[in-house]
């Protein structure tokens, strides 16, 4: 008789969240767990509207204290975290625009490049919008993301979460296992800020804290495939707390090597990098 698995994910937790002074009323920033893909399908070209706004984020859940936080948005809907889905299949074109509505501040967005390559940065001032074309590439799991101030993926802080899952399918059904995004927010303390403003840091999969994340039930014997995006400053040491499981595929990025059968390792824990990319059985 199979019996049921109770999985859950558990990023690390470094601080408590606490509110900020707002004088509008920003939008709730919504989980997203990419289910499904963004953008409209026009024969082989992609057409996807991205927006950099600002909106409330409650990594503790909707009944706790919030943050504000640049994100990205579709127009016309709630923003996310992680930022809507590009998923394609190997062959499409896609065509994004990128409107920067965060007051007073340039954005610099990477990631929309033709897989592998070499990223190219686009630099969108407040206010005005710039257009992407190009050809999505090799199959395998990618990320875009995004720093208000031209930091690197390292640097950023409270821009954290502007990140999105870009993944290529081989031709025929794609896939809907699931995609998880690791973020970490770092929002540096302020002494001299009215009130004083406090240090907050915490690690989220998918925009939530534990022990908000996902809750998964699976049956013993079951083949549970996952993809994980390192959209972090810092290594992760991926592990299921006592489960093996096999490395199908790792990436930076730009290149995803998906393994042949013979040379996939079953591990414990895989330290995935920041900036990496990882599929699992």
């Amino acid at each position: 008789m199979s019996l049921p698995v109770r999985l859950f994910l558990l990023p690390l937790f470094l601080g408590a969240f606490s509110s900020l002074s707002l004088a509008a009323d920003p939008p709730r920033v919504v989980f997203h767990d990419n289910d499904h893909a963004a953008g409209k399908l026009h024969g082989r070209t992609l057409s996807l509207q991205l927006e950099i706004v600002e909106g409330m984020w409650y990594p503790d859940g909707y009944d706790s204290t919030g943050v504000l936080i640049p994100v990205f948005a579709e127009p016309g809907k709630p923003p996310t975290d992680p930022g809507p889905l590009l998923r394609v299949r190997e062959g499409t074109t896609i065509d994004v625009s990128i409107r920067n509505r965060i007051a007073g501040k340039t954005a610099t967005v990477h990631g929309l490049h033709t897989r592998p390559g070499k990223d190219q940065p686009v630099e969108v001032p407040f206010g005005e919008e710039r257009h992407v074309r190009f050809s999505a590439g090799a199959p395998g799991a990618y990320f875009y993301w995004a720093s208000v101030g031209g930091k690197s993926l390292q640097e950023r802080d409270i821009d954290s979460e502007l990140s999105g899952a870009f993944i290529v399918d081989p031709p025929g059904k794609p896939a809907k296992d699931p995609i998880f995004i690791i973020s970490a927010y770092d929002r540096p303390p302020d002494p001299k800020a009215t009130p004083p403003v406090q240090e907050l840091d915490t690690f989220a999969i998918n925009g939530r804290s534990w022990p908000h994340t996902q809750h998964f039930t699976h049956t013993v014997g079951e083949p549970i495939h996952w993809t994980w995006i390192n959209a972090s400053y810092e290594p992760h040491p991926l592990h299921l707390h006592g489960t093996y499981f096999s490395v199908d595929s790792l990436g930076d990025n730009e290149r995803d090597r998906i393994f042949p059968p013979s040379e996939r390792r079953l591990v414990v824990t895989e330290s995935l990098a920041d900036n990496g990319t990882m599929r699992m059985t």
